[in-house]
């Protein structure tokens, strides 16, 4: 079946990987142009997740090039794992653990032989960082989940210690909404990020909930060690 896959090629198996990538009428879509590709990245409700998802963790891609179906894989932290064809295990520069999202890379040409063929794993670090930016987006937006949401600041947010304490560098899609939504459930109430700054290092920083989700203890954890 992975064989069948990798070989689609008629107009009509084609849009196969956009009906897919876009089902789910209540899902969030995003595009970006990078060089030859269109990189789709989007939002999924619980539970509808495309029908081309890999089974287990990661973020489930797809590599469309002139038309053509190439490639269906997942994106796990930084390794790519391709399920189409015999495509060795590879590794790219940043990582990409977002729930609840897919990302198609469609390509306007053609990958020839010299890129490497049916054996080569298209996506690389540079489609992740706009992936990433996409996220950054949907995240000011509102058009994401919490998890989504905390996922997206762990990976894009820098904390810098400056002479009045922690701040964030923030990417300009991320607007000052963001800060003073509440979305850290606390042993007090529900945070900000802004109220998580500027307790950073007094006796009122906020416990997190027993339950709360791990993006927002990794958040935190970042906020942290700054």
């Amino acid at each position: 079946a992975a064989d069948r896959l990798h070989r689609l090629s008629s107009p009509a198996d084609a849009d196969f990987v956009r009906r897919m990538a876009e089902q789910g009428s209540s899902s969030s879509q995003r595009s970006t142009e990078f060089d030859s590709a269109k990189i789709t990245l989007r939002v999924h409700p619980p539970k509808e997740m495309p029908a081309w998802t890999m089974e287990g963790r990661g973020v489930p891609f797809a590599i469309v090039a002139s038309d053509v179906t190439v490639q269906l894989g997942a994106l796990d932290g930084r390794a790519v794992r391709v399920t189409t064809g015999n495509v060795p295990l590879r590794l790219v520069d940043l990582g990409l653990d977002l729930p609840g999202v897919s990302l198609v890379l469609e390509f306007s040409r053609e990958l020839t032989e010299e890129e490497g063929g049916g054996a080569k794993a298209w996506l690389d670090t540079c489609h992740v960082e706009a992936a990433l930016q996409l996220a950054a987006e949907a995240v000011s937006a509102g058009e994401t989940t919490l998890a989504l949401t905390l996922a997206t600041l762990v990976k894009v947010v820098k904390p810098v210690s400056t002479a009045s304490g922690i701040v964030l560098d923030l990417p300009d899609s991320l607007k000052d909404e963001v800060l003073d939504r509440p979305l850290l459930p606390t042993v007090q109430g529900r945070s900000s990020i802004r109220d998580l700054l500027r307790a950073l290092g007094t006796d009122d920083f906020p416990d997190l909930r027993a339950d709360a989700i791990p993006e927002a203890a990794a958040f935190v954890a970042k906020l942290l060690a700054a």
